[in-house]
């Protein structure tokens, strides 16, 4: 074969080469387009209550996947709830906060929120301070009320004032909050709130 007709059949091999169709990329191998939270919507919920949250990933297709681990969970505000890295929250006050999960990955991140608003019961709680009182006569003493609500995580500070239910055994100062014993026997020593009433009563015993 001459060299002429070497060269000839390499440069129509060569151009043949130019001519083919261009490789085509590979198909992505993550099929993952987003994050799931579970439960999803808005929830409403009280101090104290523990939600599990669960993460899932869509696939292209549809197809949900539970995620054991590689999701990040954090909350927008952490004084209306906590979360731990499993996913459960823990609410502690009145407010409204955000759970956030999210999924880290070389191709992006993929995230989800639910938003969370934990509301307050109605229901007043008073603790007092002595729960119970003995004392002698001529004897003085000063009592203490917290009042809370919201599952007794919001503190109210209306102001107070205490009232003998004997007078005969025990008087309070004209401030409404010294007590002293006056004469030997029991009575209770109630407290009133300027806003929310009566709210309860120290029993109290005066001995000689």
């Amino acid at each position: 074969m001459s060299r002429s007709l070497v060269a000839c059949l390499l440069l129509a091999l060569a151009l043949g080469a130019c001519q083919a169709e261009p490789a085509q990329p590979a198909p992505p191998t993550d099929p993952l387009i987003a994050l799931r939270l579970d439960p999803a919507g808005a929830i409403a919920a009280f101090p104290d209550a523990e939600i599990q949250f669960r993460a899932s990933s869509e696939a292209r297709s549809g197809t949900l996947v539970p995620l054991s681990e590689g999701v990040r969970f954090r909350v927008s505000n952490p004084t209306v709830m906590t979360v731990d890295s499993s996913g459960l929250v823990t609410t502690i006050d009145a407010g409204a906060a955000y759970l956030i999960g999210e999924l880290v990955r070389p191709a992006g991140t993929l995230a989800d929120s639910t938003l969370v608003t934990v509301v307050c019961t109605l229901e007043i709680r008073q603790e007092f301070e002595p729960p119970s009182q003995t004392l002698s006569v001529g004897e003085s003493f000063t009592p203490r009320v917290t009042i809370t609500t919201c599952g007794g995580h919001r503190t109210l500070t209306d102001p107070v004032t205490w009232q003998a239910l004997d007078t005969l055994v025990l008087v309070v100062d004209s401030g409404g909050q010294v007590a002293t014993g006056r004469a030997p026997g029991s009575t209770q020593l109630r407290v009133v709130s300027s806003s929310l009433g009566q709210l309860g009563a120290i029993p109290v015993t005066v001995t000689p």
